[in-house]
C-alpha cells in the first residue's frame, strides 16, 4: 500500500513539475513571437479549467509571471500584461463551460458551437481592449488606427482560445474533457488553423513592408550620399581653378593701392 501511495506521489510531482516547465516555455515562446504566439493563454486557459488543486493553478500563474519577468524586465507593464493572459483565460474557461441544465449539454452541436463561439467572442474583444489599453497607459506610440490594433491583438487571443477549445473538446472518454463542448473539436481546431494562417499571412506583410522601408531609407542614404560627394566635389574642382586677380599677393596689393592713391 506504501509502494502505490509512493507512486501516486511521484507521479503528481512530476506532473507538476511538467506543468511548470510547460508554463515556462509557453510564456518564453510567447515573448519570442512578440506575441504573436500567445501559448501562454492556451497554457493558463487549460490549467486553470482541468486542475483540481489551486495549489497547481497558483503554480502555473507564479510560473507564468516569474518566467515574464526573467524575459521582458520585473515592471509594472509586464505584472499587467500576465494579469491580462490571466483574466483571458478564466474567461476562456468560462466560456467552454455549459451554463445551464442538462438540456444545454443535449442540445445539437450546431447550437452549442455557436454558444461557446460567442462566449470566446466576448472574451476575446474584451482581452484585446485591456491590452490595447494597457499599451497606451505605457506610452506605446501607434499611429495605427484603434480598430486595427484591436485586431492585431485580438486574433492571437482568438486562436488561442480556440486552441483551448479544441482541447476541452477532445474524446468525452476522458474524464477531464467538456462535455459541453464534445464532438466540436474538428471545428476549433479549422478556425484555429484559419487563425493561424491569417496570423502568418499578417507577419508576412509586415516582413515586407519592413523590408521595403529599408530599402527606401538605404536608397535615400545612398543618394543623399551621391549628391554631397558631386557637390563636394563641384567645390573642389572650383577652388582649384579661380581666376587670377590683381590682388592674389600681397605685392600685387601694394601696387594696387598705390595706384588708386
Amino acid at each position: 500500500m506504501s509502494s502505490v501511495r509512493i507512486a501516486s506521489t511521484a507521479y503528481r510531482v512530476a506532473a507538476v513539475l511538467a506543468v511548470l516547465l510547460t508554463a515556462a516555455v509557453a510564456e518564453t515562446m510567447t515573448w519570442w513571437s512578440g506575441g504573436w504566439a500567445r501559448l501562454d493563454v492556451v497554457l493558463l486557459a487549460t490549467v486553470l479549467r482541468e486542475s483540481r488543486s489551486r495549489l497547481v493553478q497558483a503554480s502555473a500563474v507564479s510560473t507564468v509571471l516569474a518566467t515574464a519577468w526573467v524575459v521582458e524586465g520585473v515592471t509594472w507593464r509586464t505584472s499587467v500584461a500576465v494579469a491580462v493572459a490571466v483574466a483571458v483565460a478564466a474567461g476562456v474557461g468560462w466560456a467552454l463551460r455549459a451554463h445551464g441544465s442538462r438540456t444545454d449539454l443535449d442540445s445539437l452541436p450546431g447550437r452549442r458551437f455557436m454558444v461557446v463561439i460567442v462566449r470566446l467572442t466576448l472574451v476575446v474583444v474584451l482581452g484585446a481592449a485591456a491590452e490595447v489599453a494597457l499599451e497606451s497607459a505605457a506610452g506605446t506610440v501607434d499611429t495605427a488606427p484603434m480598430l486595427l490594433r484591436l485586431a492585431y491583438a485580438a486574433l492571437p487571443l482568438a486562436v488561442a482560445g480556440l486552441l483551448a477549445a479544441a482541447i476541452a473538446a477532445r474524446s468525452v472518454l476522458d474524464r477531464r474533457a467538456e462535455p459541453h463542448v464534445a464532438k466540436l473539436a474538428g471545428a476549433f481546431v479549422a478556425l484555429a488553423l484559419s487563425g493561424i494562417a491569417a496570423l502568418i499571412t499578417l507577419q508576412y506583410w509586415n516582413s515586407q513592408d519592413a523590408t521595403t522601408l529599408q530599402t527606401a531609407a538605404a536608397t535615400t542614404t545612398a543618394s543623399f550620399q551621391q549628391a554631397v560627394a558631386d557637390d563636394l566635389d563641384s567645390f573642389d574642382a572650383r577652388a582649384g581653378s579661380v581666376p587670377r586677380t590683381p590682388v592674389t599677393s600681397q605685392s600685387a596689393f601694394d601696387r594696387s593701392v598705390r595706384s588708386f592713391l
